[in-house]
């Protein structure tokens, strides 16, 4: 049930491995302790838990060199 929705979401088969495998979903985190098993795995994995500063807008003629 649920690689049909996240292929209609993704429009991508995202659980296809580069393998030839399959890939399968392991858990699904609920709405009411979301936030909190999200930061609790991204801390562990070591990955930043709040997003990046969002960058100013550039002139379209600001050149990069």
């Amino acid at each position: 049930m649920t690689d049909p929705l996240i292929r209609r979401v993704y429009l991508d088969d995202v659980l296809a491995c580069p393998c030839g495998r399959r890939r399968r979903v392991v858990a699904d985190i609920g709405q009411r302790a979301q936030r909190e098993a999200i930061v609790a795995l991204l801390t562990h994995l070591g990955i930043p838990t709040e997003a990046p500063p969002i960058a100013r807008a550039r002139d379209p003629s600001f050149d990069a060199a």
